[in-house]
C-alpha cells in the first residue's frame, strides 16, 4: 500500500518552530496563542502581521535552520517505521515552501527525517497532497481532507485544535500512532 503523510501539523509542531526563531531574533514578545478560543491556521494574525511579513519571518527562518526543524510529536518515527516494516511505501507529501530556494525545505526536511530515524521512499513538498497517488494519507488541514477524498484517497484527520470546529464525519484519529496501526490492521485483513 502507499501510505501517505504530511508533516507540520501532523508530526511536527510548526507552531514551535516558529517560536523558536522568534526567541532567537530577540522577538519572544510576539509570540501569542491567539486571543481567540479557537485557535486558527492564520495565527499570526492575531500578531498584526499580514501574510507578506510572515512569509519574510519563515524564508529567513528556514534559511536559518529553525524552521521545519526541532522535535516530533507522538512517538511518529515508530509509527511510519512501523508500517514500512508491513512492507509499505512511506510518502510524505508536505507544504514546506520557505526558504530562499527550493532546496533549503528539501534539505532541512531531508535532515531532519533522517535524525530522528524515519524509513520513507518519497518527499514531495508540495502544498497539493494529490499530486503522488497515495492509498491512504493522513493530514491535520480541512481543505488537504477534503481534496484528497475528492481524489478517491482514504484519509484520516489527526485531531489538532485548529481542525475542531467541523465535527462533520471525517475520520478521526487522535495520534499518527493511531494511525499506523490502522494501515497495519488493513494489512492483517487483507492477508485474510
Amino acid at each position: 500500500m502507499r501510505v501517505g503523510w504530511d508533516l507540520d501539523g501532523v508530526w511536527f509542531n510548526f507552531g514551535d518552530s516558529v517560536k523558536r526563531y522568534l526567541e532567537a531574533t530577540d522577538q519572544a514578545e510576539v509570540w501569542k496563542s491567539g486571543s481567540t478560543d479557537t485557535p486558527f491556521w492564520n495565527f499570526y494574525e492575531d500578531w498584526g502581521w499580514t501574510g507578506k511579513q510572515f512569509v519574510e519571518f519563515c524564508n529567513a527562518g528556514a534559511d536559518a535552520g529553525y524552521i521545519f526543524s526541532g522535535p516530533t510529536r507522538d512517538d511518529a518515527a515508530s509509527a511510519m517505521n512501523r508500517v514500512k516494516a508491513e512492507g509499505h511505501q512511506n510518502i510524505i507529501i508536505t507544504d514546506r515552501a520557505f526558504g530562499a530556494t527550493p532546496a533549503v525545505p528539501q534539505t532541512i526536511t531531508r535532515l531532519w527525517l533522517a535524525e530522528h530515524g524515519f524509513e520513507y521512499c518519497g518527499l514531495h513538498c508540495s502544498a497539493d497532497k494529490t499530486i503522488v497517488p497515495t492509498d491512504v494519507f493522513v493530514e491535520d488541514k480541512l481543505e488537504n481532507y477534503d481534496r484528497l477524498v475528492e481524489a478517491g484517497v482514504e484519509v484520516y484527520l489527526v485531531d489538532r485544535p485548529w481542525n475542531q470546529q467541523h465535527r462533520d464525519g471525517r475520520n478521526r484519529i487522535a495520534s499518527v500512532q493511531n494511525y499506523a496501526d490502522i494501515v497495519v490492521a488493513k494489512s492483517l485483513l487483507s492477508m485474510v
